[in-house]
């Protein structure tokens, strides 16, 4: 079977998944589900090759659309995106989670989004915050899933349709980290919501302890992720110059307000059009 005809395949089973399903509260959620922006074959393609199995990307997506479909982010970011910029605009001068530009690589010719997290200023989200940040985060992958995928055109290509990922630490500590329950759901929804997105994730300032425990678990994390994730240091700029492009290195120094508006022009400009 060719890949297409996988992405097809997995569609019609989600589908009739859906449509026998007994999760939903009411039809009009069902509804919402089978009209979902992730039923398409491009997207079932990128789970299949996330998951390697028919089945389990079939789980999968299922599972995506359904969280989507509860969580209230189930929107067509294309034709929605003016509605939901005005929905966290608030959100986008507050939260410290955002595209701060792009990393070219001249190489391969890819033009990746680079999303950035950063310190918040002040307490840590707290568990009354948590359904919003992740509403929002969802927004913020879902912008860079959307220009990431402009340099697709018609066929996935392994090295497009991904984004570059910095975490940067500097200043983080146990007062300001968030509870584990929304460390937990972040990284869930980028492990599953998400297959075959992250090319590289860049660690920025971590403390002894993060990395202590990094070194801990990093065994048992898959090595084709495990290789994908860097750790870099201020401290060693010319560890940074050997590790990052020129345009990571940029981004890192940006300040905070800089890279706001970066992603507040690059929302406006690339997803709201007719």
């Amino acid at each position: 079977m060719s890949e297409m005809n996988v992405g097809v395949e997995i569609v019609r089973l989600v589908k009739t998944r859906i449509e026998k399903s007994t999760e939903f509260k009411d039809e009009s959620a069902r509804n919402a589900a089978l009209n979902s922006p992730l039923l398409n074959e491009s997207t079932a393609l990128r789970y299949y090759k996330g998951y390697h199995k028919v089945n389990k990307a079939v789980n999968q997506l299922e599972n995506s659309i359904l969280y989507r479909v509860n969580t209230d982010t189930n929107y067509s970011l294309h034709s929605n995106a003016d509605s939901i910029l005005n929905q966290n605009a608030l959100k986008i001068s507050k939260n410290l989670t955002y595209i701060g530009g792009f990393d070219f690589d001249e190489k391969d010719s890819v033009k990746r989004p680079v999303i950035i997290i950063r310190k918040r200023e002040g307490e840590a989200i707290q568990l009354d915050q948590a359904s919003e940040y992740l509403k929002y985060l969802m927004f913020v992958l879902d912008c860079a899933a959307f220009v990431a995928d402009l340099n697709c055109g018609s066929e996935m290509k392994e090295e497009n349709g991904k984004w570059v990922f910095i975490m940067d630490m500097k200043g983080s500590n146990r007062s300001n980290m968030p509870p584990k329950s929304v460390a937990k759901d972040t990284l869930s929804i980028f492990s599953n919501h998400f297959p075959e997105r992250l090319h590289k994730c860049f660690i920025l300032d971590a403390s002894t302890g993060f990395y202590a425990f990094w070194t801990i678990i990093s065994p048992f994390i898959d090595s084709v992720t495990r290789n994908k994730i860097v750790f870099i240091w201020r401290s060693q700029p010319d560890q940074v110059q050997s590790t990052v492009s020129i345009h990571i290195q940029k981004l890192i120094d940006q300040s905070i307000h800089e890279g706001q508006n970066e992603f507040h022009s690059i929302i406006t400009s690339l997803c709201i059009k007719d």
